[in-house]
């Protein structure tokens, strides 16, 4: 099972994803997670930026499709330009 949190930012995805897998025993892939690392190394909505965020979201999109089907997990995102071109891929079967 793969749940997406989707809002503005402050509005309390981290907070209930938190709260979620504690009560599911998932896994959590917050949005801040993906983005720390394209901050810390480029200039924020440069090319390198949302490539960088891309690159890194392939990466945990692919690992979580290796993940057994009964462990689930929580995604957030934010509602942005970015966010729309890069969704999680649902082809995961539960």
């Amino acid at each position: 099972m793969i749940v997406v949190l989707n809002g503005y930012p402050g509005v309390g995805k981290l907070t209930i994803g938190q709260e979620l897998i504690s009560k599911i025993s998932g896994r959590l892939l917050d949005i801040h997670s993906v983005y720390n690392v394209a901050f810390a190394l480029a200039e924020f909505k440069s090319p390198e930026f949302i490539e960088t965020v891309e690159k890194i979201e392939a990466i945990a999109h692919d690992l979580i499709l290796k993940l057994p089907a009964e462990i689930p997990v929580v995604l957030t995102t934010v509602l942005t330009h970015m966010a729309k071109s890069s969704q999680v891929s649902t082809r995961r079967t539960c």
